[in-house]
């Protein structure tokens, strides 16, 4: 087998390693890494300030961030970064008192 990388050009995606078999017949490629801009971390932001952190869910966080085509967040994207949000959000009430 040899190994084959590519990057997207930055529009909010990356595709990680794939691999293409002896016989040239290919695999499955990995899933492509969702990368948060600052403008969408930015929206993200608004939806959850404007939801409530405790009251924030992924579907209507989507909603409210208002994002659409190849390089909007999945629900699940936007899942695992309201969860590292909450952690970050913690900690720093944690370091303050």
């Amino acid at each position: 087998m040899r190994r084959v990388a590519s990057v997207d050009s930055g529009m909010g995606t990356e595709q990680d390693e794939s691999w293409a078999g002896v016989d040239g017949d290919k695999k499955p490629a990995h899933k492509q890494r969702f990368v948060w801009t600052a403008e969408l971390h930015r929206r993200f932001e608004v939806a959850v300030n404007s939801l409530g952190i405790e009251n924030a869910k992924p579907q209507a966080i989507s909603q409210l961030m208002n994002v659409e085509g190849c390089n909007a967040p999945t629900r699940q994207n936007i899942k695992s970064h309201l969860q590292k949000y909450r952690l970050l959000l913690q900690k720093r009430s944690r370091n303050a008192a």
